[in-house]
Order: C-alpha cells, then structure tokens, then sequence
C-alpha cells in the first residue's frame, strides 16, 4: 500500500476576489497616501513621547473623571508611545492588505530541511518579494516608515535619563522634622498615640501640604509604625536588651 496522499481536488476555499488597488491606480495612489499618513502619526505620537519626557513637571497632576488625579507626564507618556506603536501597526497592517502583493501560492509539505538549490531559491525569492513589496517604487512609504522606525528607536534612548543623576544623599532624608503631625496612611487623617487603644499599631506618615501628590520616594522613605504601649510593658531587663 502507498503512503503517499492524494491531493485534495477542491479544499472549498472562495474563489479569489482582486482588491480594487490592484486595477485602479487613483485607489492605489490614496491607500498609499492612507498609509504614509498612519507613519506620520505614528512618528508625531513618538515626537511627542520626546516633548512630554523633557517638557513636563513630574509635579504637575491633572484631574480625570472616574480616574481621579493623575500624573500628567505619566498619563501623557503612556498616550504618546501607545499612539506610536499603534499608528505603525495600523500602518504595516494596511499596507500588507492594500498594496502588497495578494497573489494566492500553494506550498506542499516537505522535509523540515531544504535542499541547498531550495536555499538559495529561497533567498533569491525574498530579495524579488521585497522588490515586488513596492518600497523602492514607493518612496513616500519609505520616507515615512524610515522616518516612523527612526523616531520610535529614540522612545527607549529618551528614558535612560531616568538612570541618572545618582540619588547621592537623597535617599538618607525624609519628609521627617521636628513639630510634625502624624497622619495615617492611608486617610491622611491626624492621629496621635492618645488615639490609639494599647497594644494597636498604626502606620502613619509625615504631615505635609499636599498630601496627593506624594512623590513614590516619599511614600518609601517615610512610613514609621505608631504603637501604643504600656510605659510598664516597656522596660526590659539586661537580658532582653541583649
């Protein structure tokens, strides 16, 4: 018996349907204009990421319905780079579907390694396919993309500033002086230890002005637990010192 298979005559896959950019040349002209349009905003979205990295307080916060207040360089960055990945795929994706080649091929299964003639045949036809993708007679999609993939590249080079400067003696001072109120946190709500029954700990903050917009830093440099204890409770012996 033959282990061979015998090829399907008809799988009932849908006669192929020629998209209109492959006869009409004004449609193609304006889904090339549709895709260069999708890189500019994507290189915009990326100029962006750049001016609110370096152009915005770290201070300055915003208020959003339901979100509440926000960080607006934070909020701002995260819109601008999403905006730049977002536009280049959008692009990629409809220049595949509008422009590049939609010629149907069938591929019969093989072994897994191709013969050396196959190799170099393979390499020939990515060099011709890259020709037939249309960059070289294309050249308003290529300044575009270049431009896009450029400035995208600059995103990640931007935000090594965040490695600098060194925090130095930064990180040895606190919120903390002499006359401070206490506040929990969360709440921010003054307490002193008459507030507390014996034996509760609560963690509490350093009172400032505008307790919103506590920097991370202060958040992980400033807790300190207030506990309440018996003054009799508390003296220990040599023992329990040690």
């Amino acid at each position: 018996m033959s282990k061979e298979l015998n090829p399907i005559e008809n799988p009932g896959l849908p006669e192929h349907a020629h998209r209109r950019t492959d006869s009409d040349p004004k449609a193609e002209k304006r889904a090339e204009r549709q895709v260069a349009s999708l890189f500019m905003l994507s290189a915009i979205s990326t100029i962006g990421f750049i001016y609110r990295y370096v152009g915005i307080k770290k201070d300055v916060y915003v208020f959003l319905p339901i979100l509440g207040d926000m960080n607006l360089q934070q909020l701002m960055l995260g819109l601008c780079m999403a905006g730049g990945f977002l536009f280049i795929g959008i692009g990629a994706i409809a220049w595949a579907r509008q422009l590049m080649p939609d010629n149907e091929v069938i591929a019969h299964r093989h072994e897994f390694r191709s013969s050396e003639g196959d190799r170099r045949e393979f390499v020939e036809t990515i060099k011709v396919q890259g020709a037939a993708a249309g960059i070289g007679r294309r050249p308003l999609i290529k300044r575009t993309l270049g431009a896009t993939l450029g400035l995208v590249g600059l995103g990640p080079i931007i935000l090594l500033r965040d490695l600098g400067p060194l925090p130095e003696k930064e990180l040895e001072k606190t919120s903390w002086k002499a006359g401070t109120r206490l506040v929990t946190d969360p709440g921010d709500r003054p307490i002193k230890a008459a507030d507390l029954e014996v034996g509760a700990v609560v963690q509490t903050l350093p009172e400032v002005d505008h307790p919103e917009h506590r920097s991370p830093n202060d958040i992980a440099k400033d807790p300190v637990l207030l506990i309440r204890l018996r003054p009799e409770d508390f003296n220990l012996d040599d023992e329990r010192l040690s």
